[in-house]
């Protein structure tokens, strides 16, 4: 599943986050045995995760 937002430029900076969000992302996806990756091109930042189905095998 991948999620791409636009970057604002009016509000980069300036909202206060706790820092942990993308962190805690990756736990949680790690601890199902997927994968999370982040990035930015331009003007559009990306997070993907990628899950095995629930019981699928892993080759």
């Amino acid at each position: 599943m991948s999620v791409e937002n636009r970057i604002s430029h009016t509000l980069r900076g300036s909202v206060a986050g706790s820092g942990l969000g993308l962190v805690g992302m990756r736990e949680r996806v790690e601890s199902c045995g997927g994968t999370l990756s982040v990035s930015s091109v331009d003007d559009v930042f990306r997070v993907s995760a990628v899950l095995s189905p629930v019981g699928a095998q892993l080759a």
